[in-house]
């Protein structure tokens, strides 16, 4: 099984403000992020959960919480290891696992940033006032095999740790 992450980052590193995000729609950024994790199982935080409000549709939810929090719909894990083995050891009917996808948050994804071999990044240009940060890594590492430039934004695809 592949772990990726899915992020949109701000160029001064900002990917979000108040539980949301801090820069207008964008439109594209969403079809692709549906695109990309329909029917793979998404890894996030219970912050980033509740940010969004309810499972999402055609999806493996998988919750990190150390709190005890319980939802219908969701698998609710204590730690991001304890998500990986459960992914690796139980395949729920009607979900494709080739590809698993990390969504958030900052804390989740600093912590998934030394197990995963690929990143989809919209890099959104512009600087914007925010409250959590996407985690610095080195792009050196990384092979960047898709770069799609857009209007106010890029899509930019990483694969593997460059050794």
């Amino acid at each position: 099984m592949d772990l990726g992450i899915i992020v949109a980052v701000a160029e001064n590193g900002v990917i979000g403000k108040d539980g949301k995000l801090p820069w207008p729609k964008i439109s594209e950024d969403f079809r692709r992020f549906k695109k990309l994790t329909k029917h793979h199982p998404v890894i996030m935080g219970r912050k980033t959960y509740e940010s969004i409000g309810s499972p999402l549709s055609n999806r493996l939810n998988i919750i990190l919480s150390r709190s005890g929090f319980k939802h219908e719909g969701v698998y609710v894990k204590n730690s991001l290891r304890e998500a990986i083995d459960f992914l690796e050891k139980n395949q729920v009917k009607g979900f494709d696992y080739s590809k698993s996808y990390i969504i958030g948050g900052a804390g989740v994804y600093r912590e998934a940033l030394p197990f995963v071999n690929f990143m989809e990044i919209t890099e959104v240009r512009g600087n914007y006032d925010g409250d959590v940060y996407f985690p610095k890594f080195n792009k050196d590492e990384w092979e960047k095999i898709c770069y799609d430039f857009r209007e106010g934004f890029s899509f930019v695809s990483y694969s593997g740790r460059i050794t």
